[in-house]
């Protein structure tokens, strides 16, 4: 399994001087109507000049593919009505047809064109289930609270690999993002600015580019976190965290303006020795995941006052015993992840963190299927959770497997009432752990009472 260490810290990235291999970017050249720079045998439209009301993009010019189309490539170009987009285009920059007649003109709910780059969503629904075969979200797919935006659940599809430059830029709302763990690449600034403040991605991630998650507006997004798929620490913890692959290159500034909202330090599985020279820069912070797999501690590497994470037993309690920390013992990880899906969205949905201390809060779990009509023939689940303060969380989730195992539940202990009529709770599962629950004096399975 690849290393991982979450960092907190602004990283410079080192400016790396291509070689004389042909891959420099050429200056401007020109084909008709079509300014363009040729780079790596790929073509960028830069600029279009054009009086013609009808476009048509070329798929070639002098035998290279022509892949991507720059910010504002069309910018004034109001006279255009149509435009055709070849097959060989895999990327449309910010802004680069939204002054045209024919983009504001565009009514679809999914607007593809290209390489599957989604240029324009105009569906109005809180739940946006973008189809599968898009491979790019242009920036200009969406404009910040417009078409549903201000209160969406986002699922994206299993083909896209990278969330694009400014993607979410500025995106305002309630908006939650699902089905990220396959995203590899994280764009410019495509969080930047927006109220979006949770992100879960796995060790697929190999790159984060400048800005992704800046924000000059520390009232609007006061907090940001980034967590891995599958990884421990969940019900212990705080949004003030970013947890990253080790592996993952960084571009610069992508904190920016988070930088006083970041404390915690999580060294993931893989890791086996924690030295000083990992910590450089980082005694400002003060909570520190440490897994069962580290078996070294470099003497005096945390910082005064430091809190350490970590299970019984392990190398980093008998850290913290003989340097007097402060030590949380983590509990045991969930062990159905279906049913740890189901319930993570629904606890944002109730501006509650995904914790253990959370889950002792929960006193009633609803999972129903979907009653009414569904526009887009997925199925999906209806999960409540509520609160002894009536704080409740509402979601619609894709179904993604069944729910094998009701194990987990042994973490809400306060839960008083389970209602479970949904197909994605398996026939052959087991009900036995519920008897052992002590608050709970209500459980209905598929309609019928089960007498605790």
């Amino acid at each position: 399994m690849k290393k991982a260490l979450v960092v907190f810290m602004f990283i410079t990235v080192l400016l790396l001087t291509a070689c004389n291999n042909g891959s420099e970017l050429t200056k401007d050249l020109k084909e008709g109507s079509f300014t363009y720079t040729i780079k790596d045998n790929e073509i960028t439209i830069t600029k279009y000049d054009g009086v013609e009301e009808s476009v048509i993009i070329p798929e070639t010019i002098l035998d290279i593919p022509v892949v991507h189309i720059k910010d504002k490539a069309f910018s004034a170009c109001v006279h255009v009505k149509e435009v055709f987009i070849p097959e060989s285009i895999k990327s449309i920059g910010v802004c680069a047809f939204n002054d045209t007649k024919w983009y504001k003109g565009l009514k679809d709910e999914f607007v593809i064109v290209g390489d599957g780059i989604l240029i324009k969503c105009n569906q109005t629904e809180t739940d946006i289930v973008i189809p599968e075969g898009v491979k790019s979200l242009s920036s200009t797919f969406y404009e910040a609270g417009v078409g549903g935006f201000l209160n969406a659940i986002i699922y994206l599809p299993s083909t896209l690999k990278k969330i694009d430059s400014y993607a979410f830029y500025k995106a305002y709302g309630n908006i939650v993002i699902c089905n990220t763990e396959q995203i590899e690449q994280i764009g410019e600034s495509a969080f930047e600015d927006s109220t979006i403040d949770h992100i879960v991605i796995s060790d697929k991630l190999k790159n984060i580019e400048n800005r992704a998650f800046a924000t000059t507006n520390k009232k609007e997004r006061p907090l940001m976190k980034i967590e891995m798929a599958g990884s421990n620490g969940y019900y212990v913890g705080t949004q003030k965290m970013v947890q990253l692959p080790y592996s993952t290159s960084l571009g610069e500034d992508i904190f920016y303006g988070l930088e006083g909202n970041m404390e915690t330090v999580k060294f993931e599985e893989g890791i086996t020795s924690i030295t000083k020279d990992m910590l450089k820069n980082m005694q400002q912070f003060t909570k520190f995941f440490i897994s069962e797999e580290v078996s070294q501690i470099e003497k005096d590497v945390l910082p005064e006052g430091a809190i350490i994470y970590t299970k019984a037993g392990s190398t980093a309690e008998n850290y913290a015993n003989d340097n007097s920390l402060e030590m949380v013992t983590l509990p045991e990880d969930f062990k159905d992840k279906e049913l740890e899906r189901l319930l993570l969205p629904a606890f944002i949905a109730a501006n509650l963190e995904f914790t253990y201390e959370n889950m002792q809060k929960i006193v009633s779990i609803r999972i129903d299927d979907q009653i009414e009509g569904n526009v887009f023939e997925y199925d999906h689940v209806y999960v409540k959770v509520n609160t002894a303060f009536d704080i409740m969380g509402i979601d619609h989730i894709l179904k993604q497997g069944n729910v094998m195992n009701l194990e987990d539940l042994k973490f809400f202990i306060k839960l008083e009432s389970l209602f479970l009529n949904s197909t994605i709770i398996d026939t052959s599962i087991d009900y036995t752990v519920l008897k052992s629950m002590p608050a709970l004096i209500k459980v209905v399975v598929n309609n019928e009472s089960l007498i605790q």
